[in-house]
């Protein structure tokens, strides 16, 4: 199962042509949350399969937001 809890969050990890993704939904590791992780883990494999891997990347914010 790609999906997973850890330290209290959920958090994604797959693996497409050889390369593995991984990355945290932002959501509480509850059942309540499980199935809204899934459709981000789903969203996160488009991406990747669309060729758009660098979406997944991590943004940077000002320290003022």
């Amino acid at each position: 199962m790609p999906l997973r809890s850890r330290g209290g969050w959920w958090y994604y990890r797959f693996k497409i042509g050889g390369a593995l993704y991984t990355g945290r939904t932002g959501l509480e590791a509850t059942k309540r949350n499980e199935s809204e992780s899934h459709r981000i883990e789903a969203k996160a494999r488009d991406l990747v399969l669309q060729g758009r891997s660098n979406e997944l990347k991590i943004k940077p914010k000002p320290f003022n937001e």
